[in-house]
């Protein structure tokens, strides 16, 4: 009798799938009229975002003190905006509508300072 529980034991051993854990995945998910900031690049790390709503369109935020502004390494629009940022040497870009801006060290050393929603283009 015990040896036939250590067999059935074993094949159930074996016929059991094997889950293996899989290396965390980045939330590159960003909703519809959100933009979202993540931490590092290709959308990793830490995500921020905001609603359209959440901002006044035309006007040029000042974010510095956020702590977003120091760490921004990506960012998507799917605002129906154009997404204006600015770095503190004055490098300025302007990400329409859908727009996924992958790798925003290279250009801004991860620090964006100021950020808008514009209706028009840059």
């Amino acid at each position: 009798m015990k040896k036939l529980r250590i067999l059935l034991l074993c094949l159930a051993a074996l016929v059991t799938p094997v889950v293996f854990a899989s290396p965390a995945q980045a939330d590159d998910r960003c909703d519809q009229a959100r933009f979202c900031l993540w931490e590092h690049p290709s959308f990793g790390g830490y995500k921020s975002y905001w609603w359209e709503n959440d901002l006044q369109r035309n006007y040029q935020y000042d974010i510095r003190s956020w702590p977003q502004s120091r760490t921004t390494s990506s960012i998507k629009n799917n605002t129906a905006y154009y997404l204006h940022i600015w770095n503190a040497e004055g490098s300025h870009r302007c990400l329409p509508p859908g727009y996924n801006f992958w790798h925003v060290g290279s250009e801004y050393e991860d620090r964006v300072t100021h950020l808008g929603l514009y209706t028009h283009w840059c």
